[in-house]
């Protein structure tokens, strides 16, 4: 799965060279709670993981194979004030569970537990066309964002710089969207492509089609902005319309990324981000999806108390006028459209 892409460049006196590092997964122990970013005993773990904590679906948390014998803990998403961890014994993963742990009790927990949070890494090569190729050594060839990197050069050539940069790329981290990657696609393994075609001829797939870039998600843990799924879901109640876009945190994760249920707030940031509720609507057919239903009713998140428990939905139009927001009794069972969001 790519993270980040480097270029390593080498100036020989003679020619200019380079090498390129993709990135890896990695596991980062958590030997003391000073590694957090906030000292307060009384805060959420959650809201204090390390700066270069990146979230990663379940299934790539149970398919670590670095875990040391003994009892080991690796915390690899967050969702709201929890922290969820895979749980491992002598290198095989017992179970997955979330937990809401303030500080404190994270310092008592590590006396009995090693604890491990996924962190990017690099791999770095020598690139295609390198001079004396065989003469060059990389040490190490994967490490963190950060880590010393040393390239040794043993040729006869005078060696006049060496200096890493990223390699230009068609797709980008989620985390680095701009408004510019608006109507992009964002895949499984945590990337922006131009469309589902860059995505697929990448080796992934894509997933939601980007319409909100920006902090205001509505979530505290992902931050960069939003996405709608390129289709929709089967046709729902208001409590099943939820439990269908948080089950697809288990049947399609992404990497870095969290499917919800968008609220009521968050469909109105996303459609004054592309403009109107109509151009949100009719995005998606020419990024390859299909369009959000017109005339159609769709679930937010959402509620509200009037004589029970209103459920909140957006009535889209079937022209470029305006929708607007209606409700009705969860209780009625009625069963409206439903389009997952993305936060990430």
């Amino acid at each position: 799965m790519k993270q980040k892409l480097l270029f390593l460049l080498v100036l020989l006196l003679t020619a200019t060279t380079g090498a390129w590092a993709q990135s890896a997964f990695t596991a980062k122990e958590i030997t003391s709670a000073s590694q957090l970013t906030s000292t307060d005993d009384e805060a959420y773990v959650a809201a204090c993981m390390p700066s270069d904590f990146l979230p990663v679906g379940e299934d790539v948390a149970k398919a670590w194979t670095g875990a040391p014998d003994g009892s080991a803990i690796l915390i690899y998403a967050i969702n709201g004030d929890k922290i969820k961890m895979a749980t491992f014994f002598n290198g095989s993963n017992k179970d997955t569970t979330g937990a809401t742990w303030s500080i404190a009790f994270f310092k008592s927990q590590l006396t009995n537990s090693r604890f491990f949070y996924i962190a990017a890494s690099y791999s770095v090569t020598l690139a295609e066309g390198t001079e004396d190729a065989g003469k060059w050594t990389i040490d190490p060839t994967e490490a963190a964002e950060g880590s010393p990197v040393t390239a040794t050069y043993s040729g006869e050539k005078k060696v006049k710089s060496v200096k890493a940069v990223k390699k230009k790329s068609a797709s980008k981290l989620a985390s680095e969207v701009t408004t510019e990657d608006i109507f992009k696609v964002i895949a499984s393994d945590g990337m922006i492509y131009d469309n589902i075609a860059a995505a697929e001829s990448a080796g992934t797939v894509a997933q939601g089609l980007v319409v909100y870039v920006g902090s205001n998600t509505g979530h505290n843990t992902y931050t960069h902005g939003m996405a709608l799924a390129l289709k929709d879901e089967s046709d729902n109640t208001w409590s099943g319309a939820k439990d269908a876009c948080n089950a697809k945190n288990t049947s399609t994760p992404i990497v870095g990324a969290l499917w919800i249920q968008a609220s009521k707030d968050q469909w109105n940031t996303m459609f004054n981000a592309v403009g109107n509720d109509s151009k949100l609507r009719d995005c998606f057919s020419s990024a390859g999806g299909t369009n959000l239903v017109k005339f159609g009713n769709y679930w937010s998140g959402s509620s509200h108390e009037d004589y029970g428990e209103q459920g909140d939905f957006y009535m889209f139009s079937e022209d470029d006028w305006p929708g607007d927001w209606g409700s009705t009794s969860v209780y009625y069972n009625d069963n409206y459209h439903v389009r997952a969001c993305i936060v990430f």
